[in-house]
């Protein structure tokens, strides 16, 4: 739901270790089929990343085989969620937003939803069928046996130098290794700035937090919001994967919060932000490509 989100979704539909967060729905200017500028230029319009998407998991799994673990490549229309535990086919953004909202507390015990199927990540299963010492053996095969290691984590931490094992293998011949990617999150994030500090987008973040609070839910930013479903869903289940201990009737009641601030937020976004955000995104990004003509060599087509 922030510019961030809209712009480097990319790296989260290639998350081969699994990424919990929602796609974004905010609607980013147009240029080549349905992609920003920045997108563009990069190659990362939708075609291109369905094509990259593919290829990548190919060669995960390929990489995974050679040392000897089984790897199931994913179809670029599943959504990983529940940390990467669970799979959705059959969603639209608007449809995973109504069902799941944000995707956090809501996919921790999986629910599918009519006209979709859901399960669990068969790489998952694969993983929990080996022993202790071999899980560790298929972490470090996959993404150098670091927690740190997956595309989603380098995403959400903006560091790329960070990717292991397999992912890192992929990531390095798909896209040009972490120094490209790295150029394209330090792009990013500069854009990111830009647009935050426009006039215009300062008094419409202001007017969707004035909306938000009068809808009842008192947010000032969409990563304070990412805080309190990730935060009020690990108070509940704890951090140990596959509790089942935790209090039932207090994550239905996180759950019923999350959908509700979701649509309250789509609400307040379509009213506020949408109207306004592309022109600015796109306005920051013609100025900051202009000012920086060599940005889009540095990464492969």
């Amino acid at each position: 739901m922030t510019t961030r989100r809209t712009v480097i979704g990319f790296v989260a539909l290639l998350s081969v270790a699994g990424c919990s967060s929602m796609a974004s729905t905010t609607k980013a200017t147009t240029t080549v089929a349905g992609a920003s500028q920045a997108e563009s230029a990069f190659g990362l319009d939708k075609r291109s990343l369905l094509a990259r998407e593919l290829k990548i998991e190919a060669l995960v799994s390929t990489c995974m085989k050679k040392q000897g673990f089984d790897y199931v490549p994913l179809d670029p229309s599943v959504v990983v969620v529940g940390g990467g535990k669970f799979v959705v086919t059959g969603l639209s953004e608007d449809g995973f937003r109504k069902q799941y909202g944000y995707g956090f507390s809501t996919t921790y015990d999986l629910k599918p939803a009519t006209g979709t199927s859901a399960g669990v990540n068969p790489n998952v299963t694969i993983r929990d069928g080996l022993n202790p010492s071999d899980q560790k053996a298929y972490d470090k095969a996959l993404n150098g046996g670091s927690e740190e290691g997956s595309f989603a984590d380098a995403v959400f931490q903006g560091d790329f130098g960070k990717l292991g094992g397999c992912n890192k293998a992929a990531a390095t011949e798909v896209f040009g290794g972490a120094d490209a990617l790295n150029v394209v999150a330090s792009t990013v994030d500069e854009v990111d700035k830009r647009v935050s500090a426009d006039p215009q987008m300062v008094k419409a973040e202001r007017e969707w937090k004035d909306c938000l609070t009068s809808a009842g839910f008192k947010y000032s930013t969409s990563d304070q919001i990412d805080s309190h479903f990730r935060d009020g869903l690990k108070a509940i289940v704890g951090s140990v994967p596959g509790n089942t201990g935790y209090d039932k009737a207090g994550l239905a009641a996180l759950q019923q919060e999350e959908l509700r601030t979701a649509e309250a937020d789509w609400a307040c976004e379509l009213k506020y932000k949408v109207p306004v955000e592309p022109k600015v995104i796109a306005a920051v990004e013609k100025a900051y490509f202009e000012a920086n003509p060599g940005l889009a060599a540095k990464l492969p087509k």
